[in-house]
């Protein structure tokens, strides 16, 4: 499987819209398979929080928080503006977003940011 990071940011959309404990329902369109191990790789990640439950080889109950270090992420990249300038940013320069760790991708959104309101 490889990181999905648009993926990444729609179920950390998707989280934080939810109550906490409550299961996940994966919207149509999304593949469960590829939302539940990209929620493996999020909690490695400390972006949430929580467990799958699996029956007969499917993801059947996922159940997960965001963390601390969710929440921060996912405010560093909430604005469209921002998103879209690390990816356009990064294309630029030849590379796929999924290629980028979290910490980078933070760091720019940051750096984004920061132009805007002027702080740079």
């Amino acid at each position: 499987m490889k990181r999905d990071m648009e993926l990444v940011r729609e179920i950390l959309f998707l989280l934080e819209s939810q109550e906490d404990g409550a299961i996940l329902e994966v919207p149509e369109g999304l593949d469960k398979y590829n939302v539940a191990s990209h929620l493996e790789i999020m909690s490695q990640a400390n972006l949430v929080k929580g467990k799958t439950i699996w029956a007969d080889n499917e993801p059947f109950w996922m159940q997960y928080n965001l963390t601390w270090q969710g929440h921060d992420f996912i405010d560093s990249i909430r604005s469209e503006s921002v998103w879209n300038k690390i990816k356009s940013t990064v294309k630029d320069k030849g590379l796929e977003i999924g290629g980028l760790t979290i910490d980078v991708i933070a760091e720019m959104a940051k750096s984004f940011a920061k132009d805007i309101l002027g702080l740079n």
